[in-house]
């Protein structure tokens, strides 16, 4: 079996967590090894660590990615999941972080070293979701705990300035 993005990993990798945290069978145990260490290994990075789609990285490469980390961190104790959560999400806000709009940008891409600036509401979606996900399962006492929770609440300031009160929603391409 081919898997070897983040696409198949995160959302299989979060499925079998939740699986096995429901039901304790430990035969999950070995798919979830795997799926980790492929995630470790055949995903691609930037220098830096950070996954990316070999020219892009999206926003919601962070819902592929963060959730499962920081699952398989709680069911193995392996703090090194958490680590690698924090950079993840500190990476990503490096590339994709609009500061004057307070939300990210849908693709950064690697050639020319340029996010798109358009803040997809969607991938803007991803990210609020695996923000409230991780900071329910990393523990308060991580290193980056503070980190993580002063962006989602920074994030969740952001986010919140650009709902359409008129139209009682947020567009799939949020407001410019």
């Amino acid at each position: 079996m081919e898997v070897d993005s983040l696409d198949s990993i995160g959302t299989m990798g979060m499925n079998i967590s939740d699986y096995y945290n429901m039901t304790g069978n430990k035969e999950a145990l070995p798919l979830l090894n795997t799926l980790l260490n492929r995630a470790k290994t055949l995903v691609p990075r930037k220098p830096d660590g950070s996954f990316y789609r070999v020219k892009t990285m999206w926003a919601d490469d962070i819902y592929m990615s963060c959730p499962f980390l920081a699952r398989i961190g709680k069911i193995t104790g392996d703090e090194s999941c958490f680590d690698e959560v924090a950079l993840q999400l500190k990476n990503y806000k490096k590339w994709l972080w609009m500061e004057d709009k307070q939300l990210f940008s849908h693709i950064y891409f690697t050639d020319t070293q340029q996010a798109n600036r358009i803040p997809w509401g969607r991938g803007n979606g991803w990210i609020f979701l695996t923000l409230s996900d991780i900071l329910q399962i990393i523990p308060e006492t991580h290193k980056d705990f503070e980190f993580l929770l002063e962006l989602y609440k920074e994030f969740a300031s952001g986010i919140l300035n650009h709902f359409d009160r008129e139209e009682k929603m947020w567009h799939q391409v949020i407001s410019m």
